[in-house]
């Protein structure tokens, strides 16, 4: 069945306006993926028209209809100037509710540039959509495929010890879930720079107050994380730092689950040892299984449909055009807008991640099937 369709609108708000396609339920804002310098220019020229971000897609799911809008802007730029990201989010959100959208989602490393959306989030009255991180989504999906991986590899999580590298919001909400939805580890072992210190002890308090556990809090050096992460069996990456987890120094029969943008580790060193050995299980840890079929539907002007393939690389269409899975903070918009979940601003809440998790589980919503490392390349599409 084919999932991708290119629409002969060239602009998904053109369609919508002229009644050429049908007005959308959710949005998602996204940067644009990783490309050659000369396919990003051609873009920027033909894309964005006065450097305004664009609708460029559809996707299909069971939970509605969901834009996504695509700033001019890379994930290497999102932080070199705040005051423009925040300036293209809002128009970002004109652009959403022109084509519909009653709640936008934002992804991949643009929480954490706007104060977990704080920065964005529109005035009561303003009339623009609502903002959500999608963050809830990312734990509950975070979780499912902990969940999936331990049941692949035949692992018995209360045997084993739990290490989590990267203790910020991600990482403290899945932790929380996991720890209230799956058995409890023999041992978990918080993992973060040692500047962290004061919000790993409060993690350490908050879940050991909620869960009876045994923790460990351990520091990283500059680039590397601490040797009591190489004692775990089952590892969860919820961090900002590439490549400070040593895939060689992991144990046999390690369970990595990792969501962190960019990933944790080396990817070519994950494929060789899988290669050589096959002792390791790697899972993207964001994506979300649908109980149906996708259907995606691409509005481009005609140049930039002929760098269709560069723009939608090999990895976005794992993450975000795929024909069963989703990146869990794209999907979470229209779990707001359609199924009334509620929206992430800031950290992610206990019950807030919850109630995400048992709505998509209720809704037929899981964990995509068992991944090999070819998916974790790069985070194009991080949510």
């Amino acid at each position: 069945m084919q999932t991708i369709a290119l629409d002969p609108a060239p602009s998904l708000a053109h369609a919508v306006t002229r009644g050429l396609a049908e007005p959308v339920d959710a949005a998602a804002i996204a940067c644009l993926p990783p490309m050659p310098v000369h396919v990003q220019s051609v873009l920027h020229r033909q894309l964005f028209a006065g450097g305004r971000p664009r609708s460029v897609a559809v996707h299909t799911t069971p939970l509605g209809r969901i834009a996504l809008i695509v700033l001019p802007l890379s994930a290497a730029e999102v932080y070199s100037g705040r005051s423009k990201l925040h300036g293209l989010t809002r128009q970002a959100l004109e652009e959403a509710r022109a084509v519909g959208a009653r709640v936008v989602s934002l992804t991949g490393l643009i929480p954490s540039a706007t104060d977990l959306g704080r920065d964005v989030a529109p005035a009561p009255g303003s009339g623009l959509p609502q903002v959500t991180t999608g963050h809830a989504t990312t734990v509950s999906a975070v979780v499912m495929t902990l969940r999936a991986a331990l049941a692949h590899a035949r692992v018995s999580l209360e045997r084993e010890t739990l290490a989590c590298v990267g203790v910020g919001s991600i990482g403290s909400a899945s932790l929380d879930l996991a720890l209230r939805v799956l058995p409890a580890p023999a041992r978990l072992v918080l993992c973060d720079l040692f500047s962290s210190r004061t919000q790993l002890e409060r993690v350490a308090q908050t879940l050991a107050a909620r869960h009876d556990i045994e923790i460990e809090l351990a520091f990283s050096a500059p680039g590397e994380v601490s040797n009591a992460v190489y004692d775990a069996r089952v590892v969860l990456g919820a961090t900002n730092v590439p490549d400070v987890l040593d895939v060689a120094r992991l144990r046999p029969g390690t369970v990595l689950v990792d969501d962190s943008a960019p990933h944790c580790f080396s990817v070519a060193q994950a494929r060789a040892r899988i290669a050589e050995s096959g002792d390791l299980f790697v899972s993207e840890g964001g994506l979300v299984r649908s109980p149906a079929p996708l259907q995606h539907r691409l509005f481009l002007p005609q140049v930039a449909g002929t760098q269709l393939d560069v723009l939608i690389s090999s990895v976005l269409k794992q993450q975000a055009f795929a024909s069963q899975q989703l990146m869990g903070c794209v999907l979470s918009s229209a779990l707001s807008a359609t199924r009334g979940c509620s929206r992430t601003l800031g950290p992610v809440e206990a019950e807030n991640a919850f109630e995400h998790y048992e709505a998509l589980v209720r809704l037929g919503f899981g964990a995509p099937d068992a991944q090999s490392v070819e998916l974790v390349e790069t985070h194009a599409a991080a949510g």
